[in-house]
């Protein structure tokens, strides 16, 4: 039982982790303070036999501060320029908190961990079931060689 419950736990924890990432992520956009941002770097990354985006290098300066705060975002390749500026969000008591606006690939994101707390949820209900069964005896054998 406690087998199961360690099982569960283990597949709700990116469930767990996305849901808490994105509140935070819609807590700042909704009560974050709207600053300019301007894009200092973009470095290009590509992954074998993946795909291929842009690390947006930006910094801001938060009202009240004399200090640039640094911040990064991926995005599609040549979507933004280096000097371009955008608007982002960020809680004035924690400068270095900060979104930007647009983020996409949630939905994708969600249904994923829900996917993968469901094949767990499924794997517990099968292991309980062949264990469940009478007289069975489990023996791993080794393939023959010829």
């Amino acid at each position: 039982m406690i087998l199961y419950i360690l099982l569960v736990a283990v597949g709700s924890l990116p469930l767990l982790v996305f849901l808490l990432k994105r509140r935070s992520y819609r807590r700042i956009l909704h009560t974050g303070t709207k600053t300019t941002a301007e894009i200092s770097h973009i470095r290009t990354q590509r992954y074998y036999k993946g795909g291929t985006y842009d690390r947006v290098l930006f910094m801001y300066l938060p009202a009240g501060s004399g200090r640039y705060v640094e911040g990064q975002f991926n995005s599609k390749v040549g979507k933004y320029k280096r000097g371009e500026q955008l608007d982002i969000f960020y809680l004035p008591q924690h400068p270095t908190k900060h979104a930007v606006p647009g983020s996409r690939g949630e939905l994708f994101f969600l249904i994923f961990t829900i996917a993968i707390l469901l094949f767990v949820l499924f794997a517990c209900y099968k292991i309980n079931e062949m264990l469940q069964q009478e007289n069975v005896t489990y023996q791993f054998q080794l393939p023959a060689l010829h």
